[in-house]
């Protein structure tokens, strides 16, 4: 594994949120997108499966947060509207980046995913693939979109083990 250095000499706005629920997790990204004066196309809201994006684009939509949703499978290339946040899969953001990210669910039933992937890709991959690197390029890619401020959220016991010792060093030093 290649040693994790940061790469702004600026300092950073980057939390760790630790919640008792995925609920109080999820009402915590909504708070925080209602009340920033960023613009909301400058807003991502990242998460590992499709099954977290649909949720909490419901609760998006019940909190009138207008919003983009971006998966593999839609809306790759559209851009979001001035006053539209974007939520999406870490799979579909890549290349992008916005001034604020919240990257929600980082617990280890998300990084690594947990979620079984189809059954033929792995026979496929069984040779040249290795799901625990790839699994920890998402989770750094996904942290990589945040010009400014960056959100880890997670419920449960503990952080992903993706939050290591270098990591948090890193993360002490930006404030």
């Amino acid at each position: 594994l290649p040693e994790l250095k940061a790469s702004r000499s600026q300092s950073s706005d980057i939390k760790i949120l630790n919640f008792d629920s995925e609920d109080k997790e999820m009402q915590f990204v909504i708070d925080k997108i209602k009340v920033s004066n960023t613009p909301k196309n400058q807003i991502f809201v990242l998460a590992r499966t499709n099954k977290t994006i649909g949720n909490l684009s419901k609760l998006m939509r019940e909190n009138g947060i207008k919003h983009l949703v971006k998966t593999e499978d839609l809306n790759r290339d559209e851009e979001a509207a001035f006053d539209e946040a974007v939520l999406a899969t870490v799979h579909s953001i890549k290349g992008l980046e916005a001034n604020t990210v919240f990257l929600v669910g980082c617990n280890s039933l998300n990084f690594p995913c947990k979620a079984s992937d189809n059954p033929i890709v792995e026979l496929v991959r069984i040779y040249d693939y290795d799901k625990e690197e790839e699994e920890r390029r998402l989770f750094y890619v996904a942290l990589s979109r945040a010009k400014n401020t960056l959100y880890l959220t997670y419920s449960g016991k503990s952080p992903t083990r993706f939050i290591n010792s270098d990591m948090l060093r890193i993360i002490n030093k930006s404030f």
